[in-house]
């Protein structure tokens, strides 16, 4: 190998060697998922609640700032309609359907959450994952 080579070698070495060196040095953060697809945050204790829904707009999941994710079961035999809304015709006309024996799991979100029936009374169970 002649001297030109040789230098040109020691160069990329050099460049890689440096690279290398950068990317380690450079900090790592966790992604909490906000506004990339990543880790979410599970909440470090959990709170259970269950609700009767009827026909009337029920609130079964609070606003709450401090829950990262929520998992909710119809553990009755009535269909029942999930939104945002505290109106009950307004849960029946754009809310989400869910049906008898099927969960539904919540992330990221705030928000309160309201459910209804078009009919009878059914059983609604949450338990959600609540940091302290």
């Amino acid at each position: 190998m002649g001297k030109f080579e040789s230098l040109v070698m020691r160069a990329l070495i050099f460049f890689f060697a440096v690279v290398y060196v950068f990317e380690l040095a450079r900090p790592v953060a966790a992604d909490t998922g906000v506004f990339k697809a990543g880790r979410t945050a599970e909440g470090n204790a959990i709170e259970t609640s269950t609700h009767s829904v009827t026909t009337t707009a029920k609130r079964i999941l609070a606003d709450r700032d401090d829950r990262p994710t929520a998992t909710c079961i119809n553990n009755g035999t009535v269909e029942v309609w999930i939104g945002s809304s505290s109106i009950a015709a307004s849960l029946l006309s754009f809310g989400f359907p869910i049906l008898s024996s099927s969960t539904f799991k919540v992330n990221s979100l705030s928000a309160p959450i309201w459910a209804t029936t078009a009919s009878g009374t059914t059983d609604v169970r949450c338990v959600s994952g609540v940091t302290q």
